[in-house]
């Protein structure tokens, strides 16, 4: 299935057009030696729960009910650190570097004329927003592989 993003920032627009087969998966393990479906669910993961796991983080330790969201909110609000929650909510550069691989690897299959990772995300007019396009990217190959297998006697 090949689907197109379109990325807009700054008043300009870029078009990613991404390839979700397997071919993705041996482009980025022939080119980084690293398991694709691995890294993407790894980082899907990291970004989709890291709200979750930074709120339990800040509570833990503290008298409180993690089934009361109030409770669990009001004690996040007393203890929580803004310096150091901004710190762990940024994505850090190996978490950005590994998302520009896996990108990459699935632009790369759409279209084998791209060039490498670093000449590809150079020649980008835009900046690819991250926090979003993984999740999308995992969502999109997680729906793509759902397939059924019925076993017949004969």
């Amino acid at each position: 299935m090949e689907r197109v993003f379109e990325i807009q920032c700054d008043g300009r627009s870029e078009k990613v057009r991404v390839r979700l087969t397997l071919g993705a998966a041996r482009i980025y393990r022939a080119e980084f030696g690293r398991d694709l479906i691995e890294d993407l669910a790894t980082l899907y993961d990291r970004i989709v729960n890291r709200d979750s796991l930074l709120i339990l983080e800040v509570v833990k330790g503290k008298d409180v009910d993690l089934k009361d969201e109030k409770a669990l909110y009001e004690a996040f609000l007393e203890s929580v650190d803004i310096e150091e929650l901004t710190k762990k909510k940024v994505l850090g550069y190996e978490d950005i570097e590994q998302a520009e691989r896996l990108i990459w690897a699935f632009a790369k299959n759409a279209d084998s004329t791209i060039p490498g990772v670093d000449g590809w995300i150079e020649d980008l007019d835009v900046v690819i927003p991250m926090e979003q396009f993984i999740p999308a990217l995992f969502q999109l190959w997680t729906g793509t592989y759902k397939t059924t297998i019925t076993l017949k006697n004969e």
